[in-house]
């Protein structure tokens, strides 16, 4: 858990200043801020998605790594990940042109599909997949039992929230208090705080969805095998 969250903090970090820092270069290079649609917000906006894609897939990778009681350093993650850069982007880029060519027949196949397809991206990280195979592939695994994913799912997520949602209300609590007392940088610090929980949160977000994978596959995969 603490050596997946080194993976945010460099991303924690450019999340707070990201847009300060587009602001000021926009303004440094044109003499005032510019809209958001200008070559260099485009530039450093695709920049910045890709370190956060490129953190995410070694976090699976990681997390994979830890659970088959691999020793998987984390420079070695980001190689693999980095390797996997086009086979990421691609899925990527499918995953949402389906889902948002789903959403044409009111919405809520579009909802469905993006459930099934959700797993795409951790199997692009782990197996030798790309593209449309790693989007059949998640499709395959969640529709083997899509009620138990979906509880499964919407069981993690509340969980995860109920555990760090009280830490973050006392938190924003304290916040506006040394904001009201002209207190910036404890203010500052509280929010670091408070912004690593989240973080945090994501993390423990990916454990679950690695391991829910891996139960869902080998299921699958043993009543393949009874069966043939």
């Amino acid at each position: 858990m603490i050596a997946g969250s080194v993976y945010f903090i460099p991303y924690l970090l450019s999340d707070k200043y990201f847009y300060s820092i587009i602001s000021s270069l926009n303004f440094y290079i044109q003499g005032r801020v510019i809209d958001l649609g200008t070559p260099i917000k485009v530039f450093f906006t695709f920049c910045w998605g890709m370190f956060c894609l490129l953190n995410i897939s070694a976090l699976f990778i990681l997390i994979d790594g830890i659970r088959k009681n691999e020793k998987t350093a984390i420079a070695g993650a980001y190689r693999k990940a980095f390797l996997k850069r086009k086979a990421l982007l691609g899925v990527l880029f499918l995953y949402y042109i389906k889902v948002f060519l789903w959403s044409f027949l009111f919405v809520i196949p579009g909802i469905v599909m993006g459930i099934k397809y959700s797993l795409s991206l951790l199997i692009a990280s782990l197996e030798d997949k790309r593209g449309i195979q790693a989007l059949f592939s998640s499709r395959k695994i969640v529709e083997y039992d899509f009620n138990k994913y979906l509880d499964s799912l919407l069981f993690g997520v509340l969980a995860i929230i109920a555990i760090i949602a009280p830490f973050i209300l006392v938190l924003k609590t304290v916040v506006a208090m040394f904001v009201a007392q002209n207190m910036i940088w404890q203010a500052n610090a509280i929010d670091l705080v408070q912004a690593f929980i989240v973080v945090c949160g994501i993390v423990l977000f990916q454990v679950f969805s690695h391991d829910l994978y891996v139960f869902l596959k080998t299921a699958q995969e043993r009543k393949n095998d009874e069966t043939s």
